[in-house]
C-alpha cells in the first residue's frame, strides 16, 4: 500500500470519525438537556426557550461562521468544536449533580453548544472534498451520511437508555467522551491533513465584502442557487410534518408509542438506504431534477397519502420511500455543492445553508396554528399538497431542472 493510499485511508477515516461522533455526541446532550431542563422546571416554556435561544445563536452567527471557516484551518476549527461541546457537556455534568436548577447559566451554555455546533457543521462539510479524491466524494458521503445517520437515531435511543437507568448526568458525561473523541479525530487525522490549506488571502478584506461576494456568484449560478431555495421550501413542511409526527400518530391513526417508533426507525432505515444507494449510482448529472423530485415531490406525495389512509403499516411504508428518497437527494445535493462550489467559498456557502435551514421554529408555530384551527390530519394534508405545488413550480425553471452536479467547481467572476 502506498504512501498516498495509506494517507487517503487515514484521512477517510478521521473524517467518519469525527462527523459521525459530533453527530452523536449533539443528540445525546440535546436529548439529555431537553429532559434536564423540563424536569427541573416542569415548564414546556424553559424548554422551548432554550430551542429558542439555540435556534438564535444559529442564525446570528451562521454567515460570520462560514467566512472563518474559509479564513482558517478547517481541522483546527473542528478541534475547537469538538472541546467546546465537550466543555458545554463538563458544566452541564456539574450542573446535573446540583440541587438547584439556574436557567440563565444553562442557556449560556447553549449558545457555546450552538456555536459549536455550527462551526462544526460547516468545518466538517467544507473540509470533505479537501480530503477525499472527487471521484471518490459521491460513494464518502454516502458512507458518511448512512453512518451518521444510524449512530444519530442510536445515540437518541441510548440518551433515553441512560436516563431511565442511570440518570441524566450519566447522558451528559457520556456526551462529554464522545465530543472529547470527535476533537481527538480532528486533531489526528484532519488537522495535520489541511495544514498550509487555509485560505490566508481574504483576512485583509472586510467580512461583510466576503459574505457580499459570495452572495453575488451564488445568486449567478441559477441553477444552483434554486436548489438551495428550493430546500427551504421543502424544509418548511417536513419540519411541520416531523415536529407534529406524534400527535399525528396519537389522534390521526390512534396508534401506539411502538407504531411512533416503526415510522421513526422506517424513515432513519430509509436514509441509510438511500445514501449508500446514491454513492453506489452515478446520479449527478441529474442532481436537479432528482432533488426537485425526490426532495419535494416524493415526501409531499407520502405526507399526503399518509394522512389520506390514516392506517399504520401504510404509514411506515410511506415514511420508508420518504427516507430512501431523502437520503438519496441529500447526497446529491452535497456531492453537487463539493463538486461546484469553489475551494475558497465553500464554508460560506454551508454556512447560508445552515441559515436557510434554521427557520424550523417558524415552521413549528405555523404548524401549530394549522393545527389549531383545522386539526392535525388537514395539517399533514395541507403539507403534503404544498410540497407537490412547489414541485410543480420549481421544475418550470430549467435552470434547476437541467442542474448538473458533476461539474467541477465553478470559476468565481469576482473575488470571494
Amino acid at each position: 500500500m502506498n504512501a498516498v493510499t495509506q494517507k487517503g485511508i487515514k484521512g477517510h477515516f478521521s473524517l467518519l470519525g469525527q462527523y459521525s461522533s459530533f453527530i452523536s455526541a449533539f443528540n445525546i446532550v440535546q436529548v439529555c438537556l431537553t429532559w434536564y431542563v423540563f424536569t427541573s422546571t416542569h415548564s414546556a416554556t424553559d424548554v422551548g426557550l432554550v430551542a429558542i435561544v439555540e435556534t438564535i445563536t444559529v442564525m446570528a452567527i451562521s454567515l460570520p461562521t462560514g467566512a472563518y471557516v474559509d479564513r482558517f484551518n478547517k481541522g483546527l476549527i473542528l478541534v475547537i468544536a469538538g472541546a467546546v461541546g465537550a466543555g458545554v457537556s463538563v458544566f452541564l455534568t456539574f450542573f446535573g449533580f446540583s440541587s438547584v436548577f439556574r436557567l440563565l447559566p444553562v442557556l449560556l451554555l447553549v449558545i457555546f453548544w450552538g456555536a459549536s455546533r455550527e462551526f462544526g457543521r460547516s468545518a466538517s462539510l467544507s473540509a470533505i472534498p479537501e480530503i477525499v479524491e472527487q471521484s471518490s466524494l459521491s460513494s464518502f458521503n454516502g458512507i458518511n451520511r448512512a453512518s451518521s445517520s444510524g449512530l444519530g437515531a442510536i445515540s437518541n435511543a441510548l440518551a433515553g437508555a441512560l436516563i431511565a437507568v442511570f440518570g441524566v448526568v450519566s447522558g451528559f458525561i457520556s456526551g462529554t467522551v464522545i465530543y472529547a473523541l470527535s476533537a481527538l479525530f480532528a486533531a489526528i487525522g484532519v488537522f495535520p491533513l489541511l495544514r498550509g490549506k487555509h485560505n490566508t488571502s481574504k483576512r485583509g478584506r472586510s467580512m461583510a465584502g466576503e459574505l457580499k461576494g459570495a452572495f453575488q456568484w451564488l445568486y449567478r449560478k441559477k441553477g444552483f442557487f434554486l436548489l438551495t431555495i428550493s430546500a427551504t421550501f421543502f424544509n418548511f413542511f417536513t419540519v411541520m410534518v416531523e415536529a407534529y409526527l406524534v400527535v399525528f400518530v396519537y389522534s390521526g391513526l390512534k396508534s401506539s408509542p411502538l407504531v411512533f417508533g416503526g415510522i421513526l426507525g422506517a424513515f432513519s432505515f430509509g436514509d441509510v438506504c438511500g445514501s449508500i444507494f446514491a454513492g453506489k449510482v452515478n446520479l449527478l448529472r441529474h442532481t436537479g431534477k432528482i432533488n426537485v423530485i425526490l426532495y419535494g415531490g416524493i415526501p409531499g406525495a407520502s405526507i399526503l397519502l399518509t394522512g389520506i389512509l390514516r392506517l399504520p403499516v401504510p404509514s411506515i411504508i410511506l415514511f420508508f420511500i420518504w427516507g430512501f428518497s431523502f437520503g438519496i437527494a441529500i447526497n446529491l445535493w452535497l456531492t453537487s455543492a463539493h463538486n461546484i462550489v469553489p475551494e475558497e467559498m465553500r464554508g460560506k456557502y454551508f454556512a447560508l445553508d445552515g441559515l436557510l435551514s434554521s427557520f424550523g421554529p417558524v415552521s413549528i408555530a405555523v404548524g401549530a396554528l394549522i393545527i389549531t384551527l383545522y386539526g392535525i390530519v388537514n395539517t399533514f394534508l395541507i403539507a403534503g399538497i404544498m410540497m407537490l405545488v412547489f414541485t410543480a413550480i420549481f421544475s418550470f425553471f430549467p435552470s434547476l431542472w437541467n442542474l448538473d452536479g458533476s461539474k467541477g467547481p465553478l470559476i468565481l467572476e469576482t473575488e470571494i
